[in-house]
């Protein structure tokens, strides 16, 4: 073991399970080589103890998983592998960071993210999470979207074909509830949000039958599923595009 993880493993146990206080570590006075940079974290386990380090490798946690969540719903692929690779060079860095603190693997002189000493290192790093921001706005203006489309096909639904029987509430405005065809309406709802998604799913997988939801073999407008088209050349049964077609009351 090195002089600078020999030194830190010194920290980290002086530390114990509160640490010492803020700024009251003693082995970063020429003791711990590179206190304010590559080890860092043999400071923080010095000064905030076992509590204070599971404070942090959970913050960064929580960090990566939003990241991911950000990623995933980026409205294409590009910022959906632009904010994995942002959240996935955070999360590397953080884990070699500690783990050369913590003497797992030998010292590669990775400094931690938003922590360790580094005007050039922080700049870039604010500048990623402003990409990442940037991928979440767009991926939530897209959903939001996505939302009032579907919100303006279920209104013309339900005008073209009215509840039967519905009464009046105050105002003029239709009162669905008790009615004998709530349970219809919801149920082609229903139907047409999974058609909606599985369309929306697939047209972002950029292969040649994008924008299809592939049905099962033996189902079918034979096989008694009305989202299920023909056949086509490839053997594929796309869902219908159009409006899914309503029996007449």
């Amino acid at each position: 073991m090195l002089w600078q993880t020999r030194q830190s493993i010194y920290a980290i146990s002086t530390g114990g399970m509160f640490g010492v206080g803020i700024g009251a570590s003693v082995q970063k006075h020429q003791w711990l080589p590179y206190a304010e940079n590559d080890f860092i974290f043999g400071v923080i386990g010095e000064e905030l103890g076992f509590f204070g380090c599971v404070i942090l490798i959970g913050a960064f946690a929580v960090l990566l998983i939003m990241g991911v969540m950000i990623a995933l719903r980026a409205p294409d692929l590009y910022g959906t592998v632009l904010g994995i690779g942002i959240i996935s060079q955070i999360a590397w860095q953080v884990f070699l960071h500690i783990a050369v603190g913590t003497a797992l693997i030998p010292n590669t002189g990775i400094s931690l993210p938003f922590f360790s000493s580094g005007g050039t290192s922080l700049l870039l790093l604010l500048s990623e999470m402003g990409v990442l921001l940037s991928i979440s706005r767009a991926g939530n203006a897209r959903e939001q979207r996505l939302a009032e489309q579907h919100r303006a096909e279920t209104e013309r639904m339900l005008q073209a074909h009215p509840l039967p029987q519905q009464s009046r509430a105050v105002g003029g405005t239709p009162d669905v509830r008790g009615t004998a065809g709530t349970a219809y309406i919801y149920i082609l709802m229903e139907v047409h949000h999974a058609r909606f998604n599985c369309c929306r799913r697939y047209s972002r997988s950029h292969q040649p039958s994008a924008g299809d939801c592939r049905c099962p073999e033996g189902r079918g407008p034979d096989g008694g599923d009305p989202l299920c088209g023909p056949p086509r050349g490839d053997g594929v049964r796309p869902c219908h595009q159009g409006r899914l077609p309503l029996p007449s009351h």
